[in-house]
């Protein structure tokens, strides 16, 4: 699992131990208290959230960090990087790519070679 996989777990499991184990006050006087719209409004809440998040980031074209992924291993078979590919990586080559686009040149294959092998150089 990634991290953003890991945090996202996480979160689903925050979800289910809210509505399992609810902090909330059965009692409706208590300044605790939490009707079910409440609770049902506090979990919808974060599943939106979630969902948000579960969308992966893509430029124009619909490329997206398994690009990066797919020609960060072509580019590691061919010796012309080493280390290991992360997530983290590849998040950082989308950004640098969505930062710095121009229509002009678009985006292809070669361009996320470039991108990759100028961060990786960076490292």
């Amino acid at each position: 699992m990634n991290l953003k996989t890991n945090k996202m777990k996480k979160e689903i499991e925050e979800i289910v131990e809210f509505i399992l184990n609810p902090k909330h006050s059965q009692d409706s006087e208590n300044k605790d208290y939490l009707s079910d719209g409440e609770v049902l409004d506090i979990v919808t809440t974060k599943l939106q959230e979630l969902v948000e998040a579960v969308e992966e980031p893509t430029l124009v074209g619909g490329w997206g960090i398994e690009d990066v992924e797919t020609i960060y291993g072509e580019l590691q078979e061919n010796g012309d990087i080493t280390g290991d590919y992360s997530d983290e990586f590849g998040q950082r080559v989308m950004e640098k790519m969505e930062k710095e686009f121009d229509a002009s040149v678009g985006i292809s294959w070669d361009t996320i070679r470039e991108y990759i092998i100028k961060l990786k150089n960076k490292s």
